[in-house]
């Protein structure tokens, strides 16, 4: 019986050193800017033609984790979107983000359709003015060197806050 609370007793002991350690816990590395969380609505409504921007507009929406909530609502593609892809990067305070139209069978039809298309970018920083172009563009999917991406771009400028809730209307260019 003696032996079981001595080694109980070292047991404690141990615990007690661990949890006393004269060492700081280390530093959480700084997270590296990205766009995540993509998602994306099927075509809402087919249309053969639209004014680029009509009904379109950004909502966009702080959170306590610094980054930036980003719904591109009404964004037009084309009717044969297989899927979306995007990306984006930050250089100073100047934010660019590529939304990817990927056409199914490189084959786009003559109809558009408006999506939405939501997505997370950040870390940002508190307070900060930024300065944020969204380019819309498309795959075919096909490797041809004569073909070049068709899109269209708009850019807003938005003071970041996590409590930041605003919504900016599509500015034509």
């Amino acid at each position: 019986m003696m032996k079981k609370y001595m080694f109980l007793w070292g047991v404690f002991a141990l615990l007690g050193l661990v949890a006393c350690s004269d060492e700081t816990p280390e530093e959480q590395p700084e997270r590296m800017f990205a766009l995540t969380n993509l998602n994306y609505s099927g075509c809402k409504s087919y249309v053969e033609s639209r004014s680029i921007g009509d009904n379109e507009y950004f909502e966009l929406k702080g959170t306590q984790a610094g980054n930036l909530l980003v719904k591109h609502a009404n964004a037009v593609f084309n009717c044969a979107s297989d899927k979306f892809e995007a990306k984006a990067s930050i250089e100073g305070k100047t934010i660019t983000v590529t939304e990817l139209d990927v056409i199914k069978d490189g084959v786009m039809v003559k109809c558009i359709c408006p999506y939405d298309l939501d997505y997370e970018i950040g870390p940002l920083k508190e307070g900060e003015t930024y300065s944020m172009t969204v380019v819309s563009t498309y795959d075919l999917g096909i490797d041809d060197p004569n073909l070049t991406p068709n899109g269209y771009e708009t850019t807003f400028s938005f003071v970041y806050s996590s409590t930041l809730s605003k919504t900016i209307p599509y500015q034509k260019e």
